[in-house]
């Protein structure tokens, strides 16, 4: 029987067979070579540019059918399609397992070489899908933020927890990227969550701020005015309930624990603030 040794078409490798006319040395190399052939012709075409009905991604399918970019999309797909359906699937499983969502966080954390794992896992996935739709390394652009704006909001400028990692935002223009995305352009910087709320809320207009500070400001100055008033006016009205004021109270208190009226009147029995 006669012995060849041929390159591998795809890879290069050289291929031990006993068949003259073998051309790839696995089945994965066979796949990529098929898959690769098949970029030029009209299927190709029709698979590549789509776009996903769930997230709104544009992939490469592998099937010229296919509408969703992964497994996870067509799940999720299939929960907002279905919701009595998965309602009556969990309420099923919770009652064959009662114990089991309850106490899956607890077993995982108890296995830290797990948790681990899982933490990883949901960091990898979490940057991932950072870097693809911000079009960047997240980790690098994410760390020259921090240190362009000294590990504080961009807005109020209060220091950021960095250990509360979902609460800070990536603050952008919407006009130039969707929401969930952006580009180098329109990238404002790291705001805090009440700021990215705020000025979400009123569509990124500086002028609706600045109207509502200035109403807020005249607003809070007629308050004051008018509580220092009813203070001045239960002071001459003997209000004792006037005691609780933070401002007089240590003066009266002492007033009368020597026996003295508060009022510079008639001695009076001394009480307990």
């Amino acid at each position: 029987m006669n012995i060849y040794k041929v390159p591998c078409e795809e890879c290069g490798e050289t291929i031990t067979t006993k068949y003259r006319n073998k051309r790839f040395c696995s089945t994965s190399c066979t796949n990529k070579a098929w898959y690769r052939r098949k970029k030029g012709t009209p299927g190709a075409a029709a698979r590549a540019g789509k776009i996903c009905l769930q997230c709104k991604e544009t992939f490469t399918a592998k099937r010229s059918d296919a509408v969703y970019c992964s497994a996870f999309c067509a799940q999720k797909a299939w929960y907002k399609a279905n919701p009595e359906k998965r309602e009556e699937y969990l309420a099923q499983f919770a009652e064959r397992h009662p114990d089991y969502i309850k106490n899956r966080l607890a077993r995982i954390k108890a296995d830290p070489e797990r948790y681990a794992i899982l933490q990883e896992r949901k960091r990898r996935y979490y940057l991932n899908r950072k870097n693809s739709r911000h079009n960047c390394d997240w980790d690098e652009m994410f760390a020259g933020l921090w240190h362009l704006q000294d590990g504080k909001c961009y807005l109020c400028e209060e220091s950021l927890n960095p250990d509360a990692y979902c609460n800070i935002h990536l603050d952008h223009d919407h006009s130039c990227c969707p929401l969930g995305r952006s580009c180098e352009k329109c990238r404002r910087g790291l705001a805090c969550q009440r700021c990215n709320t705020l000025i979400g809320l009123v569509k990124d207009d500086p002028d609706y701020l600045y109207r509502i500070a200035n109403n807020l400001e005249i607003a809070n100055s007629l308050v004051r005015k008018r509580i220092a008033i009813l203070r001045v006016e239960r002071l001459k009205a003997h209000d004792r309930s006037f005691l609780k004021a933070p401002i007089r109270q240590g003066f009266i208190h002492r007033r009368l624990q020597k026996g003295m009226s508060w009022v510079d009147e008639a001695p009076v029995v001394p009480f307990a603030c």
